[in-house]
């Protein structure tokens, strides 16, 4: 008789994006201000690409006008910022 004491299962893990956004200042902003410095950090610490283009919009506090805007891009792999 034979004695066959083993199984197996294959089991497929998919992996999402996971968006992540963190928004700070620097400072108390106040009318007629400059150099103030307010940031949108989006990053994906999950385990994929997104399956599109991401857009963030964001509106200033009322009272406040951006005089400046600049942004970057870490890199397009999944857990970069």
């Amino acid at each position: 008789m034979q004695s066959d004491d083993s199984a197996s299962d294959v089991t497929t893990i998919n992996q999402v994006a996971d968006l992540t956004i963190v928004k700070s200042h620097t400072g108390n902003f106040s009318q007629g201000q400059s150099g103030a410095t307010y940031s949108l950090t989006v990053s994906n610490p999950g385990g994929a690409a997104t399956s599109g283009t991401v857009s963030v919009t964001d509106a200033l506090p009322a009272g406040l006008t951006a005089t400046a805007i600049s942004g970057t891009c870490a890199g397009l792999r999944p857990g970069n910022a």
